[in-house]
C-alpha cells in the first residue's frame, strides 16, 4: 500500500524529535508517532513507553515501575503509542501490520490481546481510553485521506465505531485525543499544514471540542505549534510540548482548557528537545520523553508539577537514548 500523506510526514517528525539530523537517513518509523489519552486520578503505578528497536527499524512498547526497574516487553511488533485504562488492567495501543497502523488492547503481562481494528488501507491510531473505560477515542482517516480525516469513538471492547467527533478542515489530519476526566470533552492536535521536504515540520495547534463534536475551542495559535496534550487529573490542566527554534526544539507546557494560564514547565533550547508529556495520576509529576545532550538520543524524564525537579530516568536496564511515547497508568508497581 502506497504510504499515505500522513505516514510520510510521521515518519520524518519522529528522526527529528528523537535522533539528531545526521540520524535521520538510518532511522524510520512505520507509523504516526504523535501520540494521545487523559491520565485518570489514582495512586501512581507502572508507566508505559516505547524503545527504538533497530532490527525492525521502528518501536516496541515496554512496561516498566517508573524507576524503570522491572521492565517487562510488551509488544513484539513495530508498536508506539499506548493508554493505559481507568483502573490499570489494560493497555490500548496501536501498531504497524505491514500495511497500515491498526489499534488493539493487551492486559500488562502481555497477555489476553485483542485487536480491535483490521481494516486494510485504513490507519486507526492514537488510542485514548474514556474515563469509563468503554469507549476509546482515536484518531483515522476512515480509509479516505483527507475527507475522512478526523477524530473517532470505538467500543473498547468490540472495535465497533460510535461516531466521528472532528473533520480535520485543512486537507491534513487531527490527532492525539485525548479526554477531560468527566469524559465529557476531549483536546487533540489539528495538524493546518505539513511542510515537506527532508526537514518536515507541521503548522498545529491544540483544540477543545465535546464528544458529541460540538463546542469546538481553539487553544493554542498556530506558530506555537503545540502538541502532544494531556488531560491532568484534577481537570484543571492540559499540559503539552511545543516548538520554540529551528532547528526544533520542544518544551514543556501547561495551559487551561479555556486557552488561559499558559505556562512553561521546562524550557529548551535547540539542538534540546522534549516531547510527549503525560501526567503521573496522582497529578504531581509529568512525564516525558526527549534529550539534553543529542549526543545521548532521547530518554525518559519527570518533572514536578510546577517544574522544579527535572529527573532523568535512569533504572531503565539495556540499552537507552531511543526512548519515545511514556504513559503513566495506575497498575500497582511491582
Amino acid at each position: 500500500m502506497p504510504l499515505t500523506n500522513r505516514l510520510i510526514s510521521a515518519m520524518c517528525r519522529l528522526a527529528l524529535l528523537i535522533v539528531p539530523l545526521a540520524a535521520l537517513l538510518m532511522f524510520t518509523s512505520s507509523r504516526l508517532l504523535q501520540p494521545v489519552h487523559a491520565t485518570f486520578p489514582g495512586t501512581n503505578g507502572q508507566i508505559t513507553y516505547g524503545r527504538f528497536d533497530p532490527d525492525i527499524e521502528d518501536f516496541q512498547i515496554f512496561v516498566a515501575n517508573p524507576d524503570g526497574s522491572h521492565e517487562f516487553q510488551l509488544t513484539t511488533v513495530p508498536s508506539e503509542v499506548s493508554d493505559w485504562s481507568p483502573d490499570g488492567t489494560r493497555i490500548a495501543y496501536d501498531f504497524f501490520d505491514g500495511q497500515t497502523v491498526q489499534i488493539a488492547t493487551i492486559n500488562p503481562d502481555g497477555t489476553g490481546r485483542v485487536q480491535l481494528t483490521n481494516q486494510e488501507n485504513v490507519f486507526s491510531g492514537a488510542p485514548a481510553w474514556s474515563p469509563d473505560a468503554k469507549v476509546l477515542a482515536f484518531s483515522s482517516d476512515a480509509g479516505n485521506h483527507p475527507a475522512g480525516e478526523g477524530i473517532y469513538l470505538m467500543d473498547a471492547s468490540t472495535g465497533t465505531v460510535l461516531s466521528r467527533v472532528t473533520a480535520n478542515p485543512f486537507g491534513q489530519f487531527d490527532d492525539e485525543p485525548r479526554w477531560s476526566p468527566d469524559g465529557q470533552s476531549i483536546t487533540f492536535t489539528s495538524v493546518k499544514k505539513v511542510n515537506g521536504g527532508r526537514r518536515t515540520t507541521q503548522v498545529k495547534a491544540l483544540f477543545v471540542v465535546r464528544r458529541d463534536g460540538t463546542g469546538l475551542r481553539q487553544l493554542t495559535t498556530w506558530g506555537s505549534n503545540a502538541g502532544n496534550p494531556d488531560w491532568s487529573p484534577n481537570e484543571s490542566e492540559i499540559v503539552f510540548a511545543t516548538k520554540e527554534d529551528l532547528p526544533p526544539a520542544s518544551g514543556i507546557w501547561t495551559v487551561h482548557p479555556d486557552g488561559s494560564s499558559l505556562t512553561a514547565l521546562v524550557k529548551t533550547h535547540a539542538p534540546q528537545n522534549f516531547h510527549h508529556p503525560k501526567w503521573s495520576p496522582d497529578g504531581t509529576k509529568v512525564i516525558f520523553a526527549g534529550r539534553l545532550d543529542p549526543s545521548q538520543g532521547a530518554n525518559l524524564w519527570t518533572v514536578n508539577a510546577d517544574g522544579s525537579n527535572l529527573t532523568k530516568i535512569t533504572g531503565i536496564s539495556g540499552p537507552v537514548g531511543f526512548l519515545n511515547f511514556p504513559a503513566w497508568g495506575t497498575h500497582p508497581v511491582q
